[in-house]
């Protein structure tokens, strides 16, 4: 529920905290939930190693996400950090599902930042 991320919790606040950040106030807000998924399965294997191998996939989308959001005109609320490789082939599909939300993203110029504290080759 996304009520819960406006409460007054310290550990599930994040939408207000973001929200209030950026001067406005959460109760005077009107919010529009746009989300896609499941991405990926849930991993079946024991141990972490390819449930890390699921998340680091889909946080290199989100972080792609976000920072086409951002090009595009929209105000991002916050910085998505990840430094795993993208795989453009799956972030295609990703960016033409939300382009149906935010047309604004059918032009906007993919810019990726390099991944965060990579040393530099």
């Amino acid at each position: 529920m996304i009520t819960h991320n406006l409460g007054f919790a310290k550990n599930s606040n994040m939408l207000r905290g973001h929200v209030t950040q950026h001067g406005a106030v959460p109760e005077s807000c009107a919010f529009r939930l746009i989300a896609l998924g499941p991405i990926e399965q849930e991993a079946r294997t024991p141990g972490r190693r390819e449930h890390d191998q699921r998340r680091d996939l889909v946080a290199a989308m989100e972080k792609a996400l976000a920072e086409l959001l951002g090009s595009s005109g929209l105000k991002v609320m916050n910085r998505v950090v990840s430094r795993k490789p993208l795989d453009e082939g799956r972030f295609a599909q990703v960016r033409t599902a939300f382009e149906k939300a935010f047309p604004q993203l059918a032009a906007a110029t993919q810019v990726i930042a390099p991944p965060y504290n990579q040393p530099d080759h």
